[in-house]
């Protein structure tokens, strides 16, 4: 017997039942000993029937955990307490939670279907008011939900990584370690290049050596994009991307935020930035306070460690790269060599003696005692992403200008795991 002939069993016991008690009191009279009897008999059945069905269904959900497939139950299911439910697989579902996510984007809560308001309920995260300023707290109204918004989901999610990782530098090279939750997590750390083994004679023991061993610890810093007022019109208006409107207007702001701190982050109450935990790799001679030569690219990257050379990269501004673009080695080969061409362009960056690099804007312009190059293995920073990004809907704020208000919340923290995997150039002095 399957679960939709168990459901057609139920529905007809529940019928019968409903019958039997409306003719009694159709003839305002109580039921029978034969018509107690019976309807006792059909009630056994039913909560039989309806754990074997629960039982059924729970196996059914396991099941498709295994296979990855989502099972919710529909509108009309449970809108009339029915216990059909629909088996949906995890593109399908996500696919119905963004389409729910942007309908309540556009037109807040109380727009949304009831099978929507289930699918989101599931994404409501918890705001501390206290933390908000006073005229946001004020601000917010049932378009919001209570004291809370919502965490994205994928599809948006996806769109926000985009462009987090867009704008800066440091995502792009950074190791991204996501997390379930906000709680520190101690990260340990070790450098053992120093270290080798030993010959021993027959017979004879070996020596010890420590190995040193540190640790850092990850905290989830919390980063507002501040308020994103959106048009009524525009909302309304179904032809007009308003997720990657807001995707790209929350990421930008939130992206300029942390990729500063993520590059010289003081460390003290904000993320504690590479340049900031980065160690001297070579200072610059007298009278090179805008300038460096071909020298100091050498000594630079031969400063950090062979071991985490593979996979390294240069990291500098703008301003820089028109700087270097000019060195040559003592053969007069330019040290900067763009991508190879045709097909190959795509996969070769543009080199500085033969490594990419990455540019940073917020590493700081050539000028006196200017950390202005950086060199290594960027994996050895770690960008610690605590949870979803929290979108709030603010309806009232900007009411009497056609606008609602969108405000996005995330929490982030980086550390460097090694200093001297990373090293940077300083300008001179004078």
């Amino acid at each position: 017997m399957t679960i939709k002939d168990i459901q057609q069993k139920l529905g007809n016991l529940h019928d019968k039942m409903t019958a039997m008690q409306k003719k009694a009191d159709d003839e305002s009279r109580q039921m029978t000993a034969e018509e107690n009897a019976e309807w006792d008999r059909m009630d056994a059945d039913y909560n039989s029937l309806r754990a074997d069905l629960t039982r059924r269904q729970a196996s059914e959900r396991r099941q498709a955990e295994l296979e990855g497939r989502v099972i919710t139950p529909p509108v009309e299911a449970r809108a009339n307490g029915s216990s059909q439910e629909e088996v949906l697989t995890t593109e399908e579902h996500e696919k119905r939670l963004k389409s729910a996510f942007t309908s309540w984007i556009r037109f807040g809560f109380e727009g949304l279907s009831p099978e929507q308001r289930t699918m989101m309920a599931t994404r409501r995260q918890h705001i501390d008011r206290n933390a908000l300023p006073a005229e946001i707290r004020a601000a917010q109204s049932v378009g919001s939900g209570a004291g809370g918004g919502y965490m994205v989901p994928t599809g948006f999610s996806g769109m926000l990584e985009q462009f987090l990782k867009a704008y800066g530098g440091m995502r792009q090279r950074a190791r991204i370690f996501p997390t379930p939750d906000g709680r520190s997590i101690p990260w340990p750390t070790v450098d053992d290049t120093a270290n080798s083994g030993e010959i021993i004679a027959e017979n004879a023991t070996h020596n010890e050596q420590d190995v040193a061993f540190g640790q850092v610890t990850l905290v989830a810093y919390k980063y507002s994009s501040k308020m994103v007022p959106v048009s009524v019109e525009l909302l309304q208006d179904s032809f007009f991307d308003v997720d990657s409107l807001l995707a790209e207007l929350l990421a930008v702001r939130i992206g300029r935020i942390t990729n500063n701190h993520f590059t010289v982050g003081t460390n003290s109450g904000q993320p504690q930035g590479v340049v900031t935990g980065a160690t001297l790799g070579k200072q610059g001679l007298a009278g090179q306070t805008t300038s460096l030569i071909t020298d100091d690219i050498y000594d630079l990257e031969h400063s950090v460690d062979p071991a985490y050379r593979p996979g390294s990269c240069w990291m500098f501004a703008d301003s820089t790269l028109k700087v270097i673009k000019k060195l040559k080695d003592s053969t007069g080969r330019m040290l900067w060599q763009p991508a190879l061409a045709g097909f190959m362009a795509e996969r070769v960056p543009d080199t500085i003696d033969g490594y990419p690099y990455e540019i940073n804007q917020d590493v700081a312009a050539m000028a006196a005692n200017a950390k202005s190059v950086l060199f290594g293995d960027f994996k050895k920073y770690i960008i610690r992403d605590a949870r979803d990004i929290t979108l709030v809907r603010l309806v009232e704020r900007y009411a009497e200008l056609g606008q609602v208000a969108f405000l996005a919340f995330s929490r982030h923290d980086g550390r460097i795991l090694n200093t001297n995997a990373i090293k940077y150039y300083q300008n001179s002095a004078t």
